[in-house]
């Protein structure tokens, strides 16, 4: 019995010792993350012989300094800030470009290394004590130069020194290097405007540009595209002609028609007898009969291929314009029978 209450038991302090997977899992992770930080890290970080070779340079552009080389100087320093910028490389590229008259670009880099050092502390202490004041005694020593416009500015843009001035800045004191400069009016990529001067330290200027730009022409409204113009209608004189044919030639069938059965009943009321008691001189009037019925039967052809060729046009044709249905040309068809038939007399 005892045996069985101490198994138990010992196996549940055994477990109490061990940590929770999840809690071992979380740890793992943690880890994994915070070397892969650590890593990217020191992939950011110069190397040791890296961070050797920007000293020698950085110690070798001192040299420089004292030897007022100050191009050679601001040289090998911009190759130092390339391996690691600090307030001290910061501050020493300020104190080239401040001897080699670049004097806005120098109060800049004095200001941004007085920032720098605040943040670094104790280690940047002798920069955070310098650089502000170099840079309050520079802005003493710059010179000014305010560009005023003499007119409107639409479309133009003032350059000074091949740069593009904010329309914000003019009229305004603008912090310049001393020596030579160029204001110039470039409107639309047309040169205008074109003013060079020379600005000692300490000096102001105030220089008129001559601009003014005009206001665009209102554009001039372009004509409205023609109409097209309608396509030319095809005179339905056709139709008439057609159809006055057709009606024509069954009128003179009708009339024809009428001859022979005409002719008929006067063959007949001289045969009383049958053939035998017929009058031989009413020969040709039969004759003429026969000739009538022919002449009959080809008109009534033409007369409904007439009135049917005029009907497949009237749907055809498009209707003939006003003006030509204001002027009609004049239509007379007339029928005259002749020995051997008829024959039709038309003008159009």
């Amino acid at each position: 019995m005892r045996r069985r209450s101490d198994a138990p038991i010992a196996r549940r302090s055994v477990e109490g010792e061990r940590p929770p997977r999840r809690l071992g899992a979380a740890l793992a992770i943690a880890i994994a993350v915070g070397a892969t930080t650590s890593a990217a890290a020191r992939a950011d970080e110069p190397s040791p012989e890296e961070l050797a070779a920007a000293r020698a340079l950085f110690n070798e552009g001192k040299d420089d300094e004292k030897r007022n080389s100050w191009p050679e100087a601001l040289e090998k320093f911009k190759k130092v800030a390339g391996v690691k910028m600090t307030p001290q490389v910061r501050f020493h590229l300020a104190l080239c470009d401040e001897n080699l008259g670049h004097l806005v670009s120098a109060i800049n880099g004095f200001e941004l290394a007085a920032e720098e050092a605040k943040k670094a502390g104790k280690s940047a202490a002798d920069v955070a004590e310098n650089a502000a004041p170099r840079a309050e005694a520079l802005r003493k020593r710059v010179p000014a130069l305010k560009l005023h416009p003499t007119g409107r500015i639409l479309r133009s843009r003032i350059l000074l020194d091949g740069s593009p001035v904010a329309a914000a800045l003019l009229d305004t004191e603008i912090p310049v290097d001393p020596g030579k400069h160029v204001i110039e009016v470039d409107t639309a990529g047309k040169p205008g405007f074109r003013h060079e001067l020379t600005l000692a330290e300490r000096e102001t200027q105030t220089l008129d540009v001559e601009v003014d730009d005009k206001d665009e022409p209102a554009p001039v409204p372009s004509a409205p595209p023609a109409a097209p113009a309608d396509p030319p209608r095809r005179s339905r004189l056709p139709v008439y002609v057609a159809g006055g044919v057709g009606v024509a030639s069954l009128v003179g069938a009708g009339v024809f028609l009428g001859l022979r059965q005409s002719a008929i009943a006067e063959v007949r009321s001289h045969c009383k007898n049958g053939d035998s008691g017929c009058d031989p001189n009413d020969y040709a009037t039969s004759l003429n009969g026969e000739r009538y019925g022919t002449v009959s039967s080809v008109l009534f052809g033409v007369g409904l291929a007439g009135v049917a060729t005029a009907g497949v046009l009237f749907f055809v044709l498009p209707s003939a314009p006003k003006a030509a249905l204001a002027e009609p040309k004049a239509t007379a068809l007339r029928f005259e029978p002749t020995v051997g038939g008829a024959r039709v007399l038309g003008a159009f």
